[in-house]
């Protein structure tokens, strides 16, 4: 997955999924780490031992990062990022402004 466009409102589970070389699915080697490079636009909650994820717009618009990674036995770490893309929700609530006074 590449990009996941989330509205100021809005939540969404990831879930890490392992292949080995060939492709096979497989298992973890301990609990993946979740990271990610804008926390005042997403909170992360890692779930099921880290296999998941949620994450939850705070508000904010604009673009994050989230990265998944784990490190196999022979030292070598891999890793998936997703960008979240965050987008203002549905309009519910209605301001009224004014310009300035002029003359007629």
């Amino acid at each position: 997955m590449d990009t996941l466009n989330l509205t100021d409102q809005q939540k969404v589970e990831l879930h890490a999924q392992f292949r080995d070389a060939s492709g096979n699915a497989t298992g973890p080697n301990g609990a993946p780490a979740w990271a990610v490079d804008n926390t005042s636009l997403v909170q992360l909650q890692p779930l099921d031992g880290g296999l998941s994820c949620e994450v939850t717009a705070l508000g904010p618009t604009g673009t994050a990062t989230v990265t998944c990674s784990d490190t196999n036995s022979a030292g070598d770490t891999f890793s998936d990022t997703v960008t979240i893309v965050i987008g203002a929700g549905e309009a519910s609530q209605l301001q009224v402004t004014a310009d300035a006074p002029a003359s007629k």
